[in-house]
């Protein structure tokens, strides 16, 4: 019981509630970057930019038709339609490299949401100078990283032991350790689906890029093949959006207990049975935080499904 309970404080406030997921997107990443750079992506998309350019010529001689036939097509306008051909043609002769370098801006962009979270979960004091088991802790402003032997005697002595009776004798912690359990095992099981889905997409859209990006000579930079690599980049960023929502609903539940401690503890969680009894429970401090905090995971799981939108926010798609 006491390693449940100290996993599922290290959940609250020692930031593992991203862990899993984060390690999933990292892997995820380097994976697409060995797609991206295998034969079988070049020799697909040498494919697809052959006729790419083909249908581009035809969209040519289609503009230029056009023109002609409603008595448009005067000198400026032909240098102009050829310009916007000329520059088109570059982009897809070149796709590959300008996809890897959106990509590579997705990556870099993710290495610095990652960097900044993993420096704010290892800085003392993330709680307004809350402490967590001094004593046990050899830095107690900085949520232990294991549950060491220290912390194993600590939780004994508070009736939080190995035994089968301190699980009898906690049935609500137990429960509530349980169902922070069930909601992270939800929330990881949300960010998988929308984390794999998001890397398929971006290898379908790599794979089509050169059909999706016909249309460039339309509209300029409003154009459908802007477009596409607008929304090529928000799937790209979309995993550092999910990171940052993971990080905001673990600072937020962490920090939502913090703030609603006892005076009486003077901004220290020991592991006393007073204390652990009073965080483990559903209703603590009467005022209901846990199911508050359990309700930011649900939250969490719904948020992780936005993060494709707020990502196509971002780059205005």
């Amino acid at each position: 019981m006491g390693e449940l309970a100290f996993e599922t404080l290290k959940s609250i406030f020692g930031g593992t509630f991203i862990d899993k997921a984060t390690e999933l997107m990292t892997s995820l990443l380097e994976i697409l970057k060995t797609v991206f750079s295998s034969q079988s992506v070049t020799n697909m998309l040498t494919i697809f930019i052959s006729v790419s350019i083909t249908v581009l010529t035809l969209y040519l001689f289609i503009e230029v038709a056009n023109r002609a036939t409603t008595e448009q097509l005067t000198f400026e306008r032909l240098i102009l339609i050829l310009v916007k051909f000329f520059a088109a043609f570059i982009i897809l002769a070149n796709i590959k490299e300008l996809i890897i370098i959106l990509f590579d801006v997705s990556v870099a962009v993710y290495d610095m949401v990652q960097n900044t979270v993993a420096d704010s979960l290892s800085d003392g004091n993330n709680y307004g100078g809350l402490q967590f088991f001094p004593g046990e802790n050899a830095t107690p402003d900085v949520f232990p990283e294991s549950f060491t032997d220290e912390l194993k005697d600590a939780f004994d002595e508070a009736k939080y032991g190995d035994g089968i009776m301190s699980y009898v004798n906690n049935m609500s912690p137990f429960f509530t350790c349980m169902l922070f359990k069930l909601f992270t095992m939800l929330t990881n099981i949300g960010c998988f689906l929308v984390v794999i889905g998001n890397a398929i997409s971006l290898i379908v859209r790599t794979i089509f890029a050169p059909i999706g990006l016909v249309q460039l000579m339309e509209d300029g930079s409003k154009s459908a093949g802007i477009r596409y690599l607008k929304k090529f980049l928000a799937d790209g960023l979309t995993l550092a959006a999910i990171l940052g929502v993971l990080y905001a609903v673990s600072r937020l539940q962490g920090g939502l207990i913090s703030a609603t401690i006892p005076a009486e503890w003077n901004n220290t969680l020991s592991a006393s049975e007073e204390v652990l009894d009073a965080l483990l429970n559903l209703g603590t401090f009467g005022g209901g935080v846990g199911i508050m905090v359990l309700a930011l995971q649900l939250a969490g799981i719904g948020a992780m499904f936005k993060a494709s939108q707020i990502a196509n926010d971002i780059v205005g798609v």
